[in-house]
C-alpha cells in the first residue's frame, strides 16, 4: 500500500494557503482594472461608483461590529471561515453575474474583510506580546 505524501493536516493548510492566495484581492480588482472590469460585466460609470459605495458603507458597519465578533469567536476558526467565504465569493463572480448579484458579492467579500479586521488585530497582538516575553528573558 503506498503512502500519502501529504499528511491530511498538511494537506488542508496547502488547500486554505491557496484558496486565500486566490480571492484575497478579488474585491480590489474594480480599482486597480476599472476600465476591463467595465467592459467583462457590462457595467456603467455609475454602476461601479454604486459598487464601490456599497464597498465603503458596508466596510465602516463591519469594522465597528468586528469587536464585538472578536471576543466572542476564536480567531483561526474565524479566519479559515473568512478564506472560505472570499473563495466562494471569488468563484461566483468568476461566474460573470449580473449587477444586481454583483451587489451580493461585494457585500459577502466586505463582510469577510470587514468582519475579520479585529481577528488580525488581536492575532497580531498576540504574536507580539509573546515576541515581547521572549525578548525580555
Amino acid at each position: 500500500m503506498k503512502k500519502s505524501v501529504l499528511s491530511g493536516k498538511t494537506a488542508r493548510n496547502l488547500v486554505l494557503l491557496g484558496l486565500s492566495i486566490m480571492s484575497y484581492d478579488v474585491m480590489y480588482l474594480v480599482t486597480v482594472l476599472y476600465v476591463p472590469f467595465q467592459k467583462a460585466f457590462v457595467l456603467t460609470n455609475s454602476q461601479i461608483g454604486h459598487l464601490l459605495a456599497i464597498n465603503s458603507g458596508a466596510s465602516v458597519a463591519c469594522h465597528i461590529i468586528s469587536g464585538w465578533l472578536c471576543d466572542r469567536f476564536s480567531p483561526k476558526k474565524c479566519l479559515v471561515v473568512s478564506v472560505l467565504m472570499s473563495s466562494l465569493a471569488a468563484f461566483w463572480m468568476a461566474l460573470m453575474p449580473d449587477y444586481s448579484t454583483l451587489k451580493m458579492i461585494f457585500v459577502l467579500l466586505i463582510l469577510r474583510d470587514g468582519c475579520c479586521f479585529g481577528f488580525r488585530i488581536k492575532i497580531n497582538n498576540e504574536n507580539l506580546q509573546e515576541r515581547r516575553n521572549f525578548y525580555e528573558k
